[in-house]
């Protein structure tokens, strides 16, 4: 099987913004009203934000984009991975591409808020620090955030 490559891409790019449509649509399946923060790719075009492919032989297989949250604090989000790949190592190859991108650009930490627990096993092959989300309503008992020290 040929090698997952993870780069920069194009949110206006058919394939990616399908696919972060898709997300936005799991999203709002998995999470209660009023809860949805997921982003579309339009909402992903602004010079914080770089998004990322994740394909093999071409084919997009997942997604994902770094935000800088803050001086020094970068943000995965919009991170989804096709279904039909989930468990091939395409979420943890667009983790360490966005990880890799943020001690490049100076950052010292990169969070990651996941509202499901699917996430988990992406993020549990690399150490990081888990807390509470960022917003003051905890609406689920199994979002938390991940943070990564890439500084």
């Amino acid at each position: 099987m040929a090698p997952v490559v993870v780069v920069e891409d194009d949110p206006h790019r058919v394939d990616v913004a399908s696919l972060m449509e898709r997300h936005v649509v799991f999203a709002q399946e998995v999470t209660p009203a009023g809860h949805v923060h997921a982003l579309g790719p339009e909402s992903l075009v602004t010079p914080e934000v770089t998004v990322f492919g994740a394909r093999r032989d071409g084919v997009l297989l997942g997604v994902g984009a770094l935000r800088e949250f803050e001086p020094g604090h970068g943000e995965i989000m919009s991170m989804h991975t096709l279904e039909d790949v989930r468990g091939q190592g395409v979420g943890r190859a667009i983790v360490e591409a966005v990880l890799g991108a943020a001690h490049e650009r100076g950052y010292e930490r990169v969070s990651l808020e996941t509202g499901t627990s699917s996430a988990r096993p992406v993020v549990a092959r690399r150490s990081c620090v888990a807390s509470r989300p960022w917003s003051w309503e905890w609406w689920a008992s199994d979002e938390w955030v991940a943070t990564w020290f890439v500084g």
